[in-house]
């Protein structure tokens, strides 16, 4: 213990005595140890840490899944209320089924009326999830009945905000939608609710007897509890032995086997779009930490070359091999120390940083910070560092043939020479990881270049969308809804910067509108079991169409002759044209939805939108004008404004809510937004893949093109006597600098004909965060491969140009 304290106080004044070595080999350490840990808080904090629930393993979520077979492909589907009611009775291997259905409200109080996300949930979703009220109660049995006195629960932020967390709230009332409700209770601030974390909850009414009950109305996500004694398999039995029972009780809805429901657990639900993502990142900061630790370990090979003179008096002076490798080894574990202590501090706020840069939200990101397992695998990552750092070194400090370097004076180069290749070996390997991380990142970048060129199918620039409610309470009736928003338009449409306005019920990129089965009028019903008319239905008012400048392809639009009274109309996509009519415009036909249902002619035909997503194709969808709403399930009670206007469009925000004040103070103006920046949040994850990437190809491609310079030069330095008698002997420069760039461009070819090996394996993990590229797209590979020889052409430039400067007649003198 003493010699290992007599090593480490000799250590710290070497690092001391050589600042310029210990800050960069401190600093950049530090760096990649905090990307590291901040990227493993991450992957620990949404992925490995188990839900904040009880028992959390025997929780699953439930789907309806609609498979190709049926004509569309809607993997994770919400159920219907008879099927829920179903999988409650019929299902024995889970013990308990909770339904909730994401929505907003508007809150109304002694504050201003606010919108605000919303979840309705049965009375025992909190009990199902082993998660209680921090203040007041849960729902009580039968306050999700049909009838019942409004009950809410207010998420800790909400009650902190309006109330100002003060416990006395519980048992006031606040307005909901225009309706009196009582707060029963104030959720802790890690609710840790399934999805997105809503403001407040309030009881969900499961009424068989309601408009929207049915086999084909699917409003209801689902969580499940396994029994006591269940297994997942069995569960999975059960619910197949269930979709049986369906396929002959209902053949018009289950027919052909392609709907049925699936479990999923629940960990596994809230987590999978967002795994893929971090663990490609994850992977991303340990390919930069190894090149940190390559490009550490040559600076310490070289530092060790300059100290193998200390070393060998050492020897000679009775310092034994383990005494030797320890010293230098030493060394590495401070500099380890400092890096990992700095990259720990900075770990947290790194983390919160790529949570915050990150689109939306990550699932539980809260539990990023540092904590034991963090720091643990923090402490882990340095030591590992200082061992790869380190030990290379330490091994060639040994005592092994420094007795013949003190016999030869210090002119052997036998050690030097073993240094160098070593070193030149860690630049091919930084090289080679260098152009993993780049052909990754080239690739995200290529696919997002390629989504965001893809046609939208509407003009986003210069648009203004807000959403609007018009509560029950307060609109009982279509008539009274129609009136509210006709005046919203009339209001909004007087505004002197406004050029055109509209409302529409789902936005582009945001929603494509709920997708239901239609009947076309003089054509038999697809049979069971065959692939369904289903289509995406939204509500338009007059405007909206010319607001979002949608292309109308045939006829005309929905306008103000499509009022309440008139033939119902609609206008269809081309997608529908396409996969309902062959391709030719349907003007004058009709469709309907449900038996009773309105016949809607079809009077014209738009141009695609791709709702679903900028790399999904437009589905069939369907535009039916607002003012007739021929569908009772859809009144058209919350709706998306749209204005255009000039200038900037969220200037026209105020001058909008003003407005909508003056009609109904108790509606707000809900998520102001334009659609420009609609169409970046719909690009948001792809966009901060690229970002990220791109940074840790940076960082890589430096580092890589250092190495290679500091190995050139290096070699220069100890070769000025060979170059300047060469000169002598007649080469000219060019022979000198071809011979130096030669040296840079070997180690460079090398790292890149190891690195594409490597890519065409490791880039094969992106291929579900591509689009339009393949993960081993030969452009992309050769771009990365020509700039990587380029850096390492550019890092060799300046070690050339210094060898030919060297003196012939010096070195002549100095031999």
């Amino acid at each position: 213990m003493d010699a290992l304290l007599r090593d480490a106080r000799h250590a710290a004044r070497r690092l001391v005595r050589s600042p310029g070595f210990t800050a960069v080999a401190v600093s950049t350490l530090a760096l990649g140890v905090a990307a590291n840990a901040a990227l493993f808080g991450l992957v620990n904090g949404v992925l490995l840490r188990p839900l904040p629930y009880g028992d959390p393993d025997r929780l699953v979520s439930l789907y309806t899944r609609y498979v190709p077979t049926s004509g569309y492909d809607f993997p994770w589907f919400s159920l219907s209320g008879p099927e829920l009611l179903d999988v409650r009775g019929q299902v024995g291997a889970f013990g308990e089924v909770a339904a909730y259905v994401f929505d907003s409200v508007n809150l109304a109080g002694d504050a201003d009326a606010e919108r605000v996300p919303a979840v309705w949930a049965t009375a025992n979703l909190f009990r199902l999830l082993g998660r209680a009220p921090a203040l007041g109660r849960d729902f009580a049995t039968g306050e999700d009945a049909p009838g019942a006195p409004c009950a809410t629960i207010l998420s800790d932020g909400l009650w902190r905000e309006r109330f100002g967390g003060d416990p006395a709230a519980v048992g006031r009332d606040v307005r909901l939608d225009g309706e009196p409700c009582r707060v029963v209770g104030v959720m802790p601030p890690d609710a840790g609710f399934p999805g997105e974390e809503p403001r407040l909850w309030r009881p969900l009414a499961l009424d068989p007897a309601g408009p929207a009950w049915g086999r084909a109305s699917h409003p209801y996500w689902a969580v499940a509890r396994l029994a006591p004694g269940a297994t997942p398999a069995g569960a999975a039995a059960e619910l197949e032995a269930l979709r049986a029972r369906w396929e002959a009780e209902f053949p018009g809805h289950y027919a052909g086997g392609g709907h049925f429901v699936v479990a999923r657990p629940l960990a596994e639900d809230l987590t999978a779009e967002v795994r893929p993502a971090l663990l490609v990142l994850l992977g991303a900061v340990g390919a930069v930490l190894l090149v940190i630790c390559a490009n550490l370990t040559g600076l310490a090979v070289l530092r060790a070359e300059s100290r193998r003179r200390e070393m060998a008096v050492r020897a000679a002076l009775g310092g034994g091999r383990v005494a030797l490798a320890r010293l230098a080894l030493v060394e590495s574990v401070l500099v380890a120390l400092a890096g990992g202590v700095l990259g720990a501090l900075a770990a947290g706020p790194l983390a919160r940083a790529v949570t915050d840069f990150y689109p939306g939200s990550l699932p539980r990101a809260a539990g990023a910070d540092p904590d034991g397992p963090v720091l643990a695998f923090t402490a882990a990552v340095s030591l590992l560092a200082a061992l790869v750092v380190g030990l290379v070194p330490a091994i060639g400090s040994s005592a092994a043939g420094l007795e013949r370097l003190l016999r030869g004076g210090g002119r052997t180069s036998t050690g030097r020479r073993a240094g160098t290749r070593l070193r030149r070996g860690l630049v091919v390997a930084q090289v080679a990881i260098g152009l993993v991380v780049a052909a990754a990142a080239a690739l995200v970048a290529r696919s997002y270049v390629q989504l965001r060129g893809e046609e939208l199918g509407v003009d986003p620039d210069g648009v203004l969308a807000f959403t609007l409610e018009a509560p029950e309470a307060s609109y009982p009736e279509a008539g009274d809804v129609r009136a509210f928003f006709a005046s919203v338009r009339n209001r909004l449409a007087a505004l002197p910067s406004v050029e055109s306005v509209g409302v529409i019920s789902d936005l582009p990129l945001e929603s494509a509108g709920p997708a239901d089965n239609f009947q076309i009028e003089g054509r038999p019903q697809p049979a069971a079991g065959e692939t369904g008319w289903n289509a995406r239905y939204l509500l338009v008012g007059p405007g909206a169409l010319e607001t979002l400048r949608l292309r109308v392809r045939a006829g005309r639009a929905l306008d103000g002759r499509d009022v309440h009274g008139a033939p119902s109309a609609a206008v269809v996509n081309e997608a529908a044209v396409r996969t309902f009519w062959g391709g030719r415009p349907p003007l004058g036909r009709r469709i309907r939805y449900g038996e009773d249902g309105a016949w809607l002619t079809i009077v014209g035909v738009v141009a695609d939108v791709r709702s679903l997503g900028l790399d999904v194709p437009a589905p069939p969808a369907v535009y039916v004008a607002h003012d007739q709403t021929p569908r009772p399930l859809y009144p058209g009670r919350m709706m998306n404004v749209v204005l255009r206007g000039r200038g900037d469009p969220l200037a026209l925000a105020p001058q909008a809510r003003a407005a909508v004040r003056e009609i109904d103070p108790a509606v707000p103006l809900a998520a102001p937004r334009t659609m420009g920046g609609v169409v970046d949040a719909a690009t948001g994850r792809p966009r901060f893949m690229m970002v990220v990437l791109l940074v840790f190809a940076a960082t890589v491609l430096v580092l890589a093109g250092l190495g290679v310079y500091g190995v050139v030069a290096h070699a220069v330095l100890h070769r000025a006597r060979e170059i300047g008698v060469r000169v002598a002997l007649g080469a000219r420069g060019a022979d000198v600098v071809r011979m130096v760039l030669g040296q840079g461009l070997a180690m460079a070819a090398l790292g890149v004909g190891a690195g594409l090996v490597a890519a065409l394996a490791a880039t094969r993990f992106l291929s579900g965060l591509l689009y339009g590229v393949t993960p081993t797209d030969p452009p992309t590979f050769a771009v990365v491969a020509v700039t990587l020889l380029g850096a390492g052409l550019l890092a060799s430039w300046l070690p050339a140009r210094r060898a030919v400067r060297v003196d012939p007649a010096r070195a002549l003198r100095a031999e």
